[in-house]
This record gives structure tokens, C-alpha cells and sequence, in this order.
């Protein structure tokens, strides 16, 4: 019983560090995007000029 409950708890902690990377990971995309957009910007300004 126990060694369950344990098992069950390893398995959570296991989920939450998946989902933590996953936000993580999310972040680091919607960062990307940005700076993407931002140089798509600057370069559209220098061959409109």
C-alpha cells in the first residue's frame, strides 16, 4: 500500500516536471516568435527604405 502511494507520488511529480517543461518550452517559442517578427520587421524597413 504504500510503496503504491509512493509510486503514485513519483508518478505525479513526474507529470508536474513534464507540464513545468512544457511551459517552459511554450515561453521559449513565444519568445522566438517575437524576436522573429521584430528582425522580419527591421528587415522590411531596410529594403522599403
Amino acid at each position: 500500500m504504500i510503496q503504491e502511494i509512493i509510486l503514485q507520488i513519483k508518478m505525479n511529480a513526474l507529470k508536474l516536471d513534464e507540464r513545468l517543461y512544457i511551459e517552459d518550452l511554450e515561453e521559449r517559442i513565444w519568445k522566438l516568435e517575437k524576436s522573429i517578427k521584430l528582425l522580419n520587421d527591421q528587415l522590411d524597413r531596410i529594403y522599403l527604405d
